[in-house]
């Protein structure tokens, strides 16, 4: 933009010369008028000079202000990163300092992955210094890397920090230490009632069930808020009522669970005959705006039903037929009664 004007005030002045001997008023006023132009451009040129040159120098990432809306996603600050280095003599303060710089680096991400750079910037602390990382067991890159790093020497210390970040079950089966942390894993499942629990949690505890465990198994699905990983984990114990499991849990979802949950154990109950949870499944699948979950009620209700209809023609298709569906338990789906004459 800045040349088009030097280059325009170039043309006029040549204009000028070849037509003219002295230019008029109106001539130089424009003449004047492209002069100040050219000084403001070169102020702001130099401006926005200065600007870059600081935000590259600064080691605070850029807020969300400048260059995201709420709904972009923002993964690792890579300039931040780069600056962060472990000294090749490291102390244990200097380790310490380094996880704490990464971590601090990492906090105004909403979008992770176990390839980022953290991952392998954080392995650099080595085996030596587990407890370090443990000091900092919420955050993602930590929980990432401590699998790899741990040995034997550190169970006592994982399986005490166990109790606190069930993220590190993974270090638990990584290691084979399950049954060191049985006390532990059903401790926690027993007082969840809808807290957070990895999926990998309930894997656990089913291999290490016995009978008498499995009240507390039951109370889990029947107020976690993921019941489809727990409702496939429950189905390889064997002598395990998940009728009754399944009938108190869709009771308990749909009196107050998360959205998701409820639509999640819809699809479970429906398969059991609850013609209500059917009813909630169409309704969901109508409403639903996000695919994903749209593509899952779509495979669901074409199991139920038999039945691939657009979301509208699912609930018109309903309220036709709900007098007569009928619940086929040996095929866990349900068929129109034919009318009797």
């Amino acid at each position: 933009m800045r040349l088009l004007f030097i280059l325009s005030a170039s043309v006029l002045m040549i204009y000028i010369n070849g037509c003219q001997t002295e230019p008029s008023e109106t001539d130089k006023q424009i003449m004047k008028s492209l002069t100040e132009i050219n000084q403001k451009l070169t102020v702001i040129s130099k401006q926005t000079k200065e600007i870059k040159e600081e935000l590259e120098a600064s080691d605070t990432p850029l807020s969300n202000t400048q260059y995201y809306n709420s709904n972009t996603q923002k993964g690792p600050d890579i300039r931040r990163l780069k600056k962060i280095k472990l000294a090749k003599n490291a102390s244990r303060k200097d380790v310490e300092e380094y996880i704490q710089k990464i971590v601090n680096a990492s906090l105004n991400q909403n979008r992770y992955s176990p390839n980022d750079m953290q991952v392998s910037m954080l392995r650099e602390v080595g085996s030596e210094n587990v407890d370090l990382l443990l000091l900092y067991a919420e955050d993602y890159y930590v929980q990432c890397v401590v699998p790899d790093l741990v040995t034997e020497k550190d169970k006592s210390q994982i399986l005490e920090a166990l109790k606190v970040y069930p993220q590190l079950i993974t270090c638990v089966v990584k290691n084979n230490w399950a049954k060191d942390a049985v006390e532990i894993i059903f401790e926690k499942l027993k007082y969840s009632r809808g807290g957070y629990l990895p999926n990998e949690w309930i894997n656990v505890a089913v291999q290490l069930a016995s009978p008498k465990e499995y009240d507390v198994l039951k109370e889990y699905f029947i107020h976690c808020n993921n019941p489809e990983m727990a409702y496939n984990a429950l189905l390889l114990l064997e002598n395990f009522d998940l009728k009754d499991a399944v009938d108190k849990a869709w009771d308990s979802q749909k009196h107050g669970g998360q959205p998701w949950a409820t639509k999640q154990m819809a699809m479970i109950a429906a398969k059991f005959g609850h013609k209500d949870a059917l009813k909630y499944l169409i309704n969901a699948y109508f409403a639903e705006r996000n695919q994903y979950a749209i593509n899952q009620m779509q495979v669901s209700l074409y199991q139920l039903t038999g039945k691939t209809l657009s979301p509208k023609k699912m609930q018109e298709w309903y309220k036709e037929n709900e007098a007569n569906l009928v619940f086929d338990p040996e095929t866990d789906s349900y068929t129109i009664k034919a009318d009797e004459k």
